[in-house]
């Protein structure tokens, strides 16, 4: 079983997980639409900017701010996880790609969520869905309810 602080909890965890539920579960609905009509060179950029913005969560999860400028999040990670810019430097070319670069992109991204998320005590749901947003709701009520017991201000969530 894992321990968790509950302030990195109520004040790291929200971001990482509002970035992983809008923006890199969203690459890899964009990977699956490009490869399924086939525009591979297209799932090779989603796929970059998903590892791109799973590099920026680890850094929120480490203490980092929550960074808006993607300037911002390659510098940080230049100097503090240059191990993740390898990654997304080492796929392969999207001029040019092929299915099988496109599936190889998406099994890496995915892999790479499952790790990040795996490490996380809450994971919100998605919040692109066709039935509504309702999940997320009650998640972020309960952050809401842990940072008012730990006496934090309420989180603006519309800038996590």
């Amino acid at each position: 079983m894992n321990s968790y602080d509950a302030r990195w909890m109520a004040d790291r965890v929200p971001s990482a997980s509002s970035i992983m539920s809008l923006t890199v579960e969203s690459c890899i609905e964009d990977v699956d639409a490009a490869t399924a009509i086939e525009e591979y060179s297209t799932a090779v950029e989603a796929a970059a900017i998903g590892l791109l913005h799973l590099a920026h969560c680890s850094l929120i999860l480490s203490g980092f701010p929550t960074m808006t400028s993607e300037k911002d999040i390659l510098i940080s990670l230049a100097v503090h996880r240059p191990d993740a810019l390898d990654k997304i430097a080492d796929l392969p070319d999207s001029y040019g790609a092929s299915r099988e670069d496109a599936e190889e992109v998406r099994r890496m991204l995915r892999e790479e969520l499952d790790e990040l998320r795996s490490s996380l005590p809450i994971h919100l749901p998605l919040t692109r869905r066709a039935d509504g947003f309702f999940p997320s709701i009650r998640v972020a009520k309960e952050i809401e309810k842990l940072r008012a017991a730990l006496g934090m201000p309420g989180l603006d969530w519309l800038s996590v």
